[in-house]
């Protein structure tokens, strides 16, 4: 199963508060309510739980949390397939990127980008 394909859920009454909370981007809410679920039956709601920590550690890279996304990032390498840690630590990684070269002293802001170019 695709770990952020969430059909199969729809005709499952106890995931229903979760496709709402996902519905609605109350990422911790969702994640709250599907930790339960995920606790009930790992296999079957993993699926939700993941879903609800990919919208969270994307709001919080918007945002330009990066640290706090790791925390989450971290977590997802837990419940999740490598690919989708993987991508969301690459984002991460820009985005960190972007607040040293806006934030950070010339030396640093150079040195991020040469890094980036470099590559």
């Amino acid at each position: 199963m695709n770990p952020t394909d969430l059909s199969p859920f729809k005709s499952d009454p106890a995931a229903a508060g979760v496709l709402t909370q996902l519905a609605a981007a109350k990422w911790r809410k969702a994640r709250d309510a599907a930790k339960e679920l995920f606790k009930k039956d790992r296999a079957k709601y993993a699926p939700l739980l993941i879903a609800a920590n990919i919208g969270l550690a994307e709001e919080m890279l918007d945002r330009g949390l990066a640290e706090d996304a790791a925390a989450v990032i971290t977590y997802l390498k837990t419940i999740a397939p490598p690919a989708v840690a993987e991508a969301l630590l690459a984002r991460r990684n820009q985005v960190k990127s972007a607040a040293v070269i806006a934030k950070g002293s010339p030396a640093e802001a150079l040195a991020t980008a040469w890094g980036i170019v470099s590559r």
